[in-house]
């Protein structure tokens, strides 16, 4: 009987190997739960809180901000994660089919895990909440800003990156039993791939499991997971990672608190991000029509005034802007919370 000749591992089966089984994972923990946690709401729709000048810049640049997740306001927020993918592996180890090649993956990794305090994970934060005062005072400029109301199932597709949208998990037996399995999938996956390719010998299928987990999987789901402290804020998230398995995305620094250097980068309309594409096009080479599933705008669907601004005077001048751009359909409402303004 003749034997076949396993293919050499090269970066393309390992580039298409982690996309399809991050994609496939995806759609099977966060698009459950993005059905699930809109039935328990009522709503589709989530509220990004910030303050005037910043609703300013998302109308004229089309665009979010996405921020490191090392700089969000759970300082210990990644130290989290790392926690419950640790947790997941021992869960592994503990099973008593766990193959050698597993086990010595595992280990790896467990050498690895905490040898960075960089994140290569970008995030925009929204919540469920369209008026809760936690969220003026943090994010809404003290209760003078506004809170954006953007159509949750279209955020993720508008933008030029591959955006990943899902709700933060908070009850930590979900987050737990959620990230365990993840793990086994990618284990049982990659297992079924070494046997499938010829790598150089046993160290360099270990060096690349460890890289793939920690650079790629590991990041892609680790900005969905959040101490229980924070449940009120019922936070949705856009997410995206820079990687050598993805699009590059350009990334920029702002200063924060005086002394802190935030990277961050934007998630761009991709109407927008394809005219600018064409500008350095000849006319002539240019297409004839935009595909249809192109947003135009930006999917919000309603601006509430925080509970400090004065709607009689603030309201005319923001529809006339509003109207400008192209947002004329949005509706304009005001908090219900009676905070008073002492500024």
């Amino acid at each position: 009987m003749e034997i076949k000749e396993k293919s050499v591992i090269n970066n393309a089966v390992l580039n298409g190997f982690i996309f399809n089984l991050a994609n496939t994972l995806i759609a099977k923990f966060f698009g459950r739960s993005i059905k699930r946690d809109l039935e328990y709401r009522g709503s589709e729709i989530v509220y990004h809180y910030t303050s005037f000048e910043s609703f300013q810049k998302i109308i004229t640049t089309e665009s979010l901000i996405a921020t490191n997740v090392l700089y969000l306001n759970d300082t210990n927020e990644f130290k989290y994660g790392i926690d419950m993918f640790e947790f997941s592996l021992e869960e592994i180890l503990k099973k008593k089919k766990t193959s050698k090649l597993i086990i010595s993956i595992i280990e790896d990794i467990y050498n690895k895990i905490h040898e960075s305090n960089i994140s290569d994970n970008y995030v925009t934060c929204f919540s469920a909440e369209k008026d809760q005062l936690s969220q003026w005072q943090a994010y809404g400029d003290s209760g003078r800003g506004v809170a954006i109301g953007f159509k949750v199932t279209s955020l993720s597709r508008c933008f030029q990156y591959h955006a990943v949208g899902a709700w933060v998990e908070y009850d930590i037996y979900r987050m737990m039993n959620n990230i365990t399995l993840i793990s086994s999938e990618f284990f049982n996956s990659y297992s079924k791939l070494v046997k499938e390719f010829a790598f150089e010998d046993e160290r360099h299928a270990i060096s690349i499991a460890s890289e793939l987990y920690l650079s790629q999987l590991l990041p892609t789901f680790i900005g969905h997971y959040k101490n229980s402290n924070f449940k009120q804020e019922k936070e949705y998230r856009l997410a995206l990672k820079e990687g050598k398995y993805i699009q590059p995305i350009e990334l920029d620094f702002m200063v924060k608190n005086k002394s802190l250097l935030v990277p961050y980068t934007k998630f761009i309309l991709k109407n927008r991000d394809i005219d600018d594409h064409f500008k350095d096009i000849p006319e002539d080479m240019r297409p004839a029509v935009k595909p249809t599933t192109v947003q135009t705008t930006l999917p919000i669907e309603e601006i509430v005034l925080g509970p400090c601004v004065e709607q009689a005077f603030t309201e005319p001048g923001l529809k006339m802007f509003l109207t400008k751009y192209g947002y004329e359909h949005i509706e304009i409402k005001k908090s219900c919370i009676p905070l008073r303004n002492f500024l």
